[in-house]
């Protein structure tokens, strides 16, 4: 098995589905507990003052984007799925349900919630058993992978077998990996069923650890030079959410990935194409909450309009805080009217209404309901913890957060019956950092729209006033707090950290801060643009390193 895995894993079996059953007995590198993520208090974000630096009032040492630890992490169903699309084509069966269920931390390639399982076993068995019976049913499918079918002999199988590893496992077959294809080989010449042997060679490729596991490899001591199937990968699934393609793997075999301005244009190449701005959906919708979003029509309008506003915000040369101050916003009819925007298509402008940017946005105000109705307090820690990286801890007492609060007054309003709960010193502390930011969104209910009162109670009236994080951050409705989140120093080094985190995929550890600052820095310098972030990123030395511990 440490062929399989690049020479890290403790494990010897050779069978692709006991290499993979084989990580259920324990055949996982160690994982360490992350540090929490930003740090910092709540003052002052509402400011334009010091700088995104996490502690004392000297100004930070920018560092280096960190040289990441050697991780082996499980694509995730979308990278999957994208990948077998990419590869076979546009209506592969890929039974995603079969597979695990992905985290959310909050995104959903995190290594530590990749736990094995009998059921990632048999899902992928069930997930090569469909997609080969799918690929071989019909001719046209079957020369897609394997364009010298019709001759059915020795050496086009061999260049079959390289074609599939090659996209699937991103790197080629070697030698002993021939050898186990090689009663396959057999099979394909001298049974007549040419097709048949692709079809189990199929099942092969992809119930091997290495369609599914990414994998890093290299000996333990100083920070090595990746190779360039690795360098590839990373791209790849950092920039479209998939495997790499023809391109960038060519790339990656004439040695253009081992020079900066190889991976910036490849990098280039893929953020401008479909599947790039896709994935910049992607990683904002995960990031801000609402990535399930679309179980009805009226979700997937809302969906539609923040997917547009990503699309404006991380386009090349733009500043990514229109994502919160953009005064317009993309809307068919139905959504228009569910807003009281009147009944027109497209980009809308919201003129006199109290609106701004994503936070005005259904998506975002579905996220933070709960108790059917929108909660200030998860609103308020959905601020704090997605958009400045502020970690908001758990109640350290029995309480029960499942349960809206109450009052000794049973009319009392819901202002009231919050006030009344912060006065509760176990409850108080937190309260007071993450309920003032929810009422100030109050005048959007749990599916965006606006309101002047409580539900049913005219005479609740609802002011929209709310502060986050001293005098300079109070403001009235949504539209001052996205100028508030907009003006803040701590956004870029929050979003850069997010960046970092699905990169990387996993939390925060020791010594992220400094590549933390250094992405934030180049936010901050660069105009905001993230399409810029992203090529100063690739192109910096320490993106084609891997760091290998004991």
């Amino acid at each position: 098995m440490s062929r399989y895995f690049d020479s890290w894993h403790p494990c010897a079996v050779r069978s692709p589905a006991l290499l993979l059953a084989a990580l259920l007995a324990g055949c996982t590198g160690e994982i360490r507990l992350p540090p929490a993520l930003g740090g910092g208090t709540a003052a002052g974000i509402g400011g334009t003052g010091a700088g995104s630096g996490t502690g004392g009032g000297d100004e930070p040492i920018i560092g280096a984007p960190v040289i990441e630890r050697s991780t082996t992490r499980r694509l995730s169903r979308v990278e999957v799925h994208r990948t077998l699309e990419n590869v076979f084509g546009a209506g592969v069966p890929v039974s995603e349900d079969q597979l695990p269920e992905d985290g959310n931390t909050p995104f959903d390639n995190d290594v530590q919630e990749q736990a094995p399982s009998m059921r990632l076993v048999e899902g992928t068995e069930t997930i090569g058993i469909e997609v080969a019976d799918w690929v071989v049913a019909q001719p046209s499918r079957l020369t897609r992978i394997s364009p010298c079918a019709t001759t059915g002999d020795a050496a086009c199988f061999e260049a079959t077998a390289q074609r599939l590893a090659r996209a699937l496992w991103r790197r080629p077959m070697d030698a002993a990996d021939l050898a186990d294809v090689a009663t396959l080989r057999g099979h394909a010449t001298s049974g007549g069923n040419f097709a048949g042997a692709v079809k189990m060679l199929i099942r092969f490729v992809l119930l091997h650890p290495a369609f599914l596991y990414r994998t890093e490899g290299g000996r333990d001591g100083e920070p090595q030079r990746l190779a360039p199937y690795e360098i590839a990968t990373r791209l790849a699934l950092m920039l479209e959410g998939r495997a790499p393609d023809e391109a960038l793997l060519a790339a990656a075999e004439a040695g253009e990935l081992d020079t900066p301005e190889g991976r910036r244009g490849q990098a280039e190449r893929l953020m401008s194409g479909a599947a790039g701005k896709e994935q910049q959906r992607r990683f904002v919708a995960m990031w801000l909450g609402y990535s399930k979003l679309q179980t009805n029509t009226l979700e997937t309008a809302m969906r539609a309009e923040s997917d547009a506003l990503v699309d404006r915000a991380f386009a090349g040369g733009a500043d990514y805080r229109l994502l919160f101050t953009s005064d317009e916003t993309f809307v068919d009819a139905s959504l228009a009217t569910h807003y009281g925007l009147g009944t027109g298509s497209g980009w809308v402008p919201y003129g006199a209404a109290n609106r701004r940017g994503i936070l005005s946005h259904g998506s975002f105000s579905i996220a933070g309901a709960k108790f059917g109705d929108t909660s200030p307090t998860r609103r308020g820690k959905f601020v704090r913890e997605r958009i400045f990286c502020q970690k908001m801890e758990l109640p350290t007492e029995n309480v029960d957060v499942d349960q809206p609060p109450k009052s000794n007054d049973p009319n009392a309003c819901k202002y009231d019956r919050y006030v009344e709960h912060r006065s509760n010193t176990i409850c108080a502390g937190c309260h007071a950092q993450m309920d003032p930011i929810g009422f100030g969104l109050e005048n959007l209910d749990h599916l965006g729209r606006w309101r002047a009162h409580d539900e049913g109670r005219p005479e609740c009236v609802v002011s929209g006033e709310g502060t986050v994080g001293g005098t300079n951050g109070t403001f009235v409705g949504p539209k001052q707090l996205a100028d508030r989140v907009a003006a803040s120093p701590r956004i870029d080094m929050c979003l850069a950290s997010q960046l970092m985190r699905f990169e990387a995929g996993r939390t925060a550890q020791a010594g992220d801060d400094e590549s933390a600052r250094w992405l934030g820095a180049q936010l901050a310098s660069g105009g905001h643009d993230v399409h810029a972030l992203l090529l100063a990123y690739v192109s910096h030395e320490n993106f084609a390193l891997r760091r290998v511990e004991p």
